[in-house]
């Protein structure tokens, strides 16, 4: 199931190079996770009330091209695919005309925020991987590179 958040790069997100600073595109990141999880629902799971948290144990960015102030960017997640305690989401940043500027492999875990450990991943999680991201979506997103 793949979701797209919108993204406006302020003058904040600028560096002394006058290009969006590679930091930020893990805030970018991070926004489309955020949307995914809701659009999927994640966090209206009972199970997750309070209870269980997503945690990134690893991160892998691909810088493509330069984004600029006043540029707008769409994130784009997809879940890849899941084993009992992780999963894998594929992040795609496109600007305006559909070039590929970032994108990005995120593993991460789910965790028991009172035991402070990580536990499987909840059903309504992973149902999102049961059909994968390489169809469709993965096709089309190779197209406009």
């Amino acid at each position: 199931m793949l979701d797209q958040v919108e993204i406006e790069v302020s003058d904040g997100d600028i560096d002394e190079l006058g290009h969006v600073n590679n930091a930020r595109f893990l805030e970018y990141f991070e926004r489309g996770r955020i949307g995914w999880y809701n659009f999927i629902g994640l966090f209206s799971d009972t199970s997750f009330h309070g209870r269980l948290g997503t945690v990134v144990v690893s991160m892998k960015i691909n810088f493509r091209r330069e984004c600029f102030a006043g540029d707008r960017l769409s994130v784009l997640t997809a879940p890849r695919t899941r084993g009992n305690r992780s999963y894998l989401l594929y992040q795609e940043i496109r600007n305006d005309s559909g070039a590929l500027v970032a994108d990005a492999e995120v593993t991460s875990v789910v965790m028991d925020l009172d035991r402070r450990a990580t536990v499987d991943l909840p059903s309504g999680l992973a149902k999102q991987f049961e059909t994968p991201a390489e169809g469709k979506d993965s096709d089309q997103s190779k197209e406009k590179q």
